[in-house]
């Protein structure tokens, strides 16, 4: 029988690629129709870019990216910090990267066809549950037996929840305003612009593309939950160009506001749990053993 990792985003792809390299047999589910298109998370720390080399699917990313060399911050007009980033060191030896999430995964989709392998769009994990002979897993399509199944699934995991692992933690969701836009910004193509004015906060990130960039700020309070893009795009670019000096009124074109949210909790300790479960992600619980069913913070 083969694995199966339930989620596919850039741990599920990571891993399943690695799994394939390696001889173990893998299928990797995920319940969206389809890749997603939008630009997400915006780029690649310098470890995760050696992660993505040793397994393969870095690609031509580094081309198409744009290196993040420095931190430029102004306050009231002023600018107290100026970070230089990427400097190379023992341990880092190449700069961070602005990409969208959508390129990362498509390399990463590039390198797992490559391997045979390739994601079943459309199948829903309902149920996951643990015997012993292995998991079964129940899909949109049916169910099916496997070795062992990997969450890769995010914040509202199904393989956690059927594994009955905890998600502890106070609830306190900061909200933040983002939004891609095609305009003509009067910053550095290396550099993360960030602007403060007492409790506001604004930033611009270059991302790969003619005039393409990312705008990102705390949601002000009292703002409503269910906001339009346009709403969104309104917040970002109000009083907040007069705070910044630049016109960010005048943004033409934009391609994606959208609001987001940040959950602090992590899966709970459950090495305890019997027959073996783990968690793992960016921020694991505590060291995995060796799993037949496993849950993970990531996608």
């Amino acid at each position: 029988m083969e694995g199966r990792v339930v989620g596919g985003g850039p741990t599920g792809f990571t891993l399943a690629c690695d799994l394939l390299a390696r001889g173990v047999g893998v299928r990797i589910v995920d319940k969206a129709s389809g890749p997603a298109t939008t630009s997400r998370a915006l780029g690649l720390h310098p470890r995760g870019i050696e992660v993505l080399d040793r397994a393969g699917a870095l690609g031509d990313l580094e081309q198409r990216a744009n290196p993040i060399r420095q931190v430029v911050i102004d306050h009231g007009g002023r600018r107290p910090a100026h970070l230089r980033l990427g400097q190379t060191t023992k341990l880092v030896t190449r700069p961070g990267l602005l990409i969208s999430q959508a390129d990362i995964e498509g390399s990463l989709r590039a390198r797992l066809g490559g391997l045979g392998g390739a994601v079943e769009w459309g199948q829903e994990l309902l149920h996951a549950s643990q015997d012993a002979d292995g998991v079964r897993v129940q899909l949109t399509a049916g169910s099916a037996a496997c070795h062992w199944t990997v969450g890769c699934d995010g914040a509202h995991s199904r393989v956690r929840k059927s594994a009955g692992i905890g998600f502890p933690g106070v609830q306190d969701v900061e909200r933040v305003l983002l939004a891609d836009v095609l305009a003509d910004l009067p910053m550095p193509r290396d550099a993360a612009s960030v602007w403060l004015h007492g409790t506001e906060m604004l930033g611009a990130f270059p991302l790969p593309g003619q005039d393409l960039w990312r705008l990102m700020a705390p949601a002000p309070g009292g703002t409503p939950g269910d906001l339009s893009p346009q709403e969104v795009l309104n917040l970002l670019t109000g009083q907040r160009h007069v705070r910044s000096g630049c016109h960010l009124s005048r943004v033409p074109e934009p391609r994606w506001p959208s609001p987001f949210r940040t959950h602090p909790p992590r899966a709970a300790p459950h090495r305890h749990v019997a027959p073996p479960v783990s968690c793992h992600g960016p921020r694991p619980a505590t060291p995995p053993p060796r799993p037949r069913l496993r849950a993970t913070n990531a996608r």
